[in-house]
């Protein structure tokens, strides 16, 4: 089974970086700046690996297929990795967040989204084209929310 792999990345100029973590790091603020939308969670305010919530891709879809984000790498201030199930399309999916940048007042900061997972032959470039689409919307989110 072919692997999608897909990186989006931006700079937030004079953004702190410990800001953008904040928001990023608080995964029930995730549909915020994600284009998901949420079906519930098991987790804390912080998050720890292991804790799960669940999203869905489009507001009308029922709960019950929605997909499972189990938080599998924590590096608090700077990074997170969860795993993602629940997809007929999608086999061993994972999306992660990454944040850099130096702390202090007016500092840049970059922010690197990725996806990744297996998928079918066929529906190689849709779930390519569909996760860009999405890790570029949420950047964009992010951005406006943060600048």
């Amino acid at each position: 089974m072919p692997k999608v792999v897909v990186v989006e990345r931006r700079a937030l100029p004079r953004v702190d970086p410990a800001r953008v973590w904040a928001f990023v790091a608080d995964l029930t603020r995730l549909p915020e700046w994600v284009p998901v939308h949420s079906s519930g969670s098991m987790t804390t305010e912080v998050p720890a690996v292991g804790h799960a919530f669940f999203v869905t891709l489009r507001k009308r879809q029922d709960p019950q297929n929605a997909l499972t984000l189990r938080v599998a790498e924590w590096e608090a201030g700077s990074r997170y990795a969860c795993d993602v199930s629940g997809s007929s399309l999608v086999s061993e999916g994972r999306f992660e967040v990454a944040v850099t940048g130096v702390p202090h007042v007016g500092a840049d900061t970059e922010v690197v989204l990725r996806f990744r997972g297996g998928v079918p032959r066929w529906a190689f470039a849709l779930v390519q084209m569909e996760a860009r689409r999405r890790l570029r919307k949420a950047l964009d989110r992010l951005e406006k929310a943060l600048t």
